[in-house]
């Protein structure tokens, strides 16, 4: 028995000890986003590999380096290590090569003071001394070729020229990120002149911008010296990939953006982005320290390597964002901490072939990470996907999904190698599980056009009944109509409303508004009833609409179902509107009671239920392509409700049909007005309860 359980305690002990070394190789966690934003466990990609400082690479330490720039054409690292004021080039293992302590001009040495960015091409190797307040294009025997200085023209607004960052183009335009220049990077063209910015990134309207500029309008300036001021970033870093676009990392701001915004633009060369818009960029969460720091994404740098994949890298958590050429997220690595792969400060980030090479300029290493098994199985997958060989990326992508099954990338390609195998419920699977409805319309289209090959006899005989059916049935109309004008006489006499039922006014007053509506306004004949129950159907069916209209026409974006929302949409907008409109009816004279305006009101919600559940239910049948026919049954309805309502009003009170659209026009004003006040008081209720937390967290921390 001792024995036994000896074994057993040495066998915890071996699993324990295969932990640790584990973890202490790879020391973070992998994770990935889904849709929604919400994090999910994910497999590390990429596993640090070494660690190097300045005297592995045969040298002595560096300090406080800031810049990282692997030149491709000879494999060579060139290293900016501000602190020693110096450029260190090694080879592409790390070993030394040269160091440039100073550069010649004019035949005399000269010192770098603080060389902060680096850009190397078979033009030379150009340097971003900040406080030398100029670009430094200096040959390979180390003499200067050029310097960049603050330029003499007057489109040049920034008082100062001190760049920061550098970068040249296939076109030999050079790229200056300078300190306090918001215009963009600032260009210098071939002839070494001044030619204008490169675009800066524009603010983002949000409401919390919106709400300060109301207040704005009524403070002082002392109130408005104290408030935020929105004005365009700066970017912070930059980088050029192999067919010569330029894609810049910046810090969004967290009130006027919100979380995960985009931070990450890939130029054209009017500074147009086309970087694809992806909902998340970065870590999709902020929050404030202990010591009141905002904590968000705040990317450093970034890198395309030869195949396209982007890699950025995060100066706040250390973490290294890698996306492919479509702006999909495909890995996230590293951290904050002592341990390999973890970083204090990560400065800088390039790829040396297929390896990934990090600089930290608290640490004063440079650390290399390579693929894992499971980065270099996506990386195979994508590279077979974007050449068109979707079955050969099959074996790939179902061996990245035994890693990772949220890899909505993974499941696009299988879906594709499907439809190459003509399999296509099964592609349609994989689309919408990779939520795709552009390639989940295309599959169903095939289908579809199969079944009906196969089935067609059986579309012959439907048609013939519903024709058949609808014959029947618009005589059996006619007669019954002509039955009950013989009995009842002229339908807007009322007497005809007046001795049906309520379900049956409610169709009289949707297939004869005209009459209905006047029979509304003299008879009140609308039920309160009738009303209560469309507006339940209205919420019920804005609920199947989110939950079961067909994926193909489903926003595949949308978060889950909330039903205070759905409750705002339907119920508040209709309170809103019927308040409104019997305001301004009061004061326009009008002769409608409030019951009379929600009755009236709720009964022209009837065409967009009909149209509602009726587009929900063709969404199941329709394609892309067919989304025409899709939103026409939305649109009839939604006219056929508004004319609807025009009536309705005009006949309740009374109005000309230009007093008419007049008040619709103003209780529209009045639903957006009250809709502002109810933002602006939730501005000022949550500034408010801000206020009262500082009180208190200052209080608590006096006691």
């Amino acid at each position: 028995m001792k024995k036994r359980n000896i074994c057993i305690i040495c066998f915890l002990v071996i699993i324990c000890v295969s932990t640790a070394q584990v973890y202490a190789f790879e020391p973070y966690i992998g994770y990935t986003y889904d849709i929604s934003g919400n994090v999910l466990p994910g497999p590390n990609g990429y596993t640090p590999d070494k660690s190097y400082t300045g005297k592995v690479i045969g040298t002595y330490n560096f300090n406080n380096p800031e810049d990282l720039f692997v030149y491709k054409d000879k494999q060579e690292v060139y290293i900016a290590d501000t602190g020693n004021k110096r450029i260190v080039i090694t080879d592409e293992n790390f070993s030394l090569i040269k160091t440039y302590n100073t550069y010649k001009e004019n035949g005399e040495d000269k010192e770098f003071i603080t060389p902060r960015g680096l850009f190397v091409s078979d033009k030379g190797i150009f340097v971003a001394d900040t406080d030398a307040e100029a670009v430094l294009m200096i040959d390979f025997d180390g003499n200067l070729i050029h310097r960049y200085s603050r330029p003499d023209d007057p489109m040049y607004q920034s008082e100062k020229f001190s760049p920061t960052k550098v970068l040249l183009d296939k076109a030999n335009n050079l790229y200056v990120l300078s300190t306090g220049s918001y215009q963009g990077a600032v260009v210098f063209n071939s002839n070494h002149e001044f030619s204008g910015y490169l675009g800066s990134i524009p603010m983002t309207l949000s409401l919390k911008v919106l709400a300060d500029y109301f207040w704005k309008q009524i403070m002082n300036e002392e109130q408005i010296d104290k408030m935020a001021r929105y004005v365009p970033v700066e970017y912070n870093n930059f980088a050029v990939d192999n067919e010569g676009f330029i894609f810049t990392v910046y810090t969004p701001s967290y009130e006027s953006s919100g979380v995960g915004a985009k931070s990450i633009f890939k130029l054209s060369t009017d500074g147009t982005d086309i970087f694809p818009d992806k909902d998340i960029q970065g870590d999709n969460y902020v929050f404030y320290s202990e010591g009141g720091t905002l904590v968000q994404t705040r990317f450093a740098d970034i890198c395309v390597d030869q195949d396209g994949y982007v890699n950025a890298l995060d100066r706040t958590e250390g973490r290294i964002f890698q996306y492919d050429s479509d702006g999909n997220l495909l890995f996230i690595f590293g951290g904050i901490g002592n341990q390999k792969g973890l970083f204090r400060v990560p400065a800088a980030i390039d790829v040396l072939g297929s390896t990934i090479v990090v600089l930290d300029k608290t640490r004063n290493s440079i650390t290399t990470f390579n693929p894992t098994e499971i980065g270099d199985s996506v990386h195979t997958a994508i590279s077979y996907y974007k050449k068109g060989l979707y079955s050969q990326a099959e074996e790939p992508w179902r061996e990245a999904l035994k890693y990772n099954s949220n890899f909505i990338l993974a499941y696009n390609g299988l879906a594709r190698a499907e439809m190459e195998q003509f399999n296509y419920q099964e592609a349609m699977r994989y689309f919408k599980l990779g939520l795709d409805p552009a390639g989940y319309s295309k599959a169903f289209k095939q289908l579809r056009v199969n079944y009906v090959r196969e089935n067609y006899w059986i579309f012959i005989i439907f048609i013939t009944v519903m024709i058949s059916i609808a014959a029947f049935w618009i005589k059996y109309k006619m007669a019954k109509k002509t039955l009950a004008i013989y009995k009842y006489g002229n339908l807007s006499s009322g007497k005809y409303v007046l001795k049906s039922s309520r379900i049956r006014n409610l169709f009289f007053v949707i297939r004869h508004p005209f009459a209905g509506f006047d029979d509304m306004s003299y008879y009140t004949t609308g039920s309160l009833g009738v009303s209560f129950i469309l507006l339940a159907l209205w919420i019920i069916i804005t609920i199947i609409s989110y939950q079961s209209t067909g994926f193909i026409f489903s926003d595949v974006n949308a978060e889950g179902l909330n039903i205070f929302i759905v409750l705002l949409q339907t119920v508040g907008l209709f309170v809103l509107w019927c308040s409104s409109n019997w305001i301004f009816s009061v004061l326009l004279g009008g002769r409608g009671t409030f019951k009379n305006i929600w009755c009236a009101s709720s009964y022209c919600l009837v065409p967009l239920l009909i149209s509602s559940l009726t587009a929900i239910v063709v969404s199941h049948f329709l394609i892309l392509d067919e989304i025409m026919f899709y939103r026409g049954i939305i649109l009839i309805g939604q006219l056929y409700a508004g004319f609807m309502l025009i009536v309705a009003m005009k006949n309740i009170h009374e109005y000309s049909l230009t007093r008419t659209i007049a008040q619709i026009i103003l209780t529209v004003f009045g639903i957006l007005f009250a809709s502002f006040l109810a933002v602006l008081t939730y501005s000022l209720m949550n500034e408010v309860a801000n206020f009262a937390k500082v009180i208190f967290e200052e209080i608590m921390f006096r006691l």
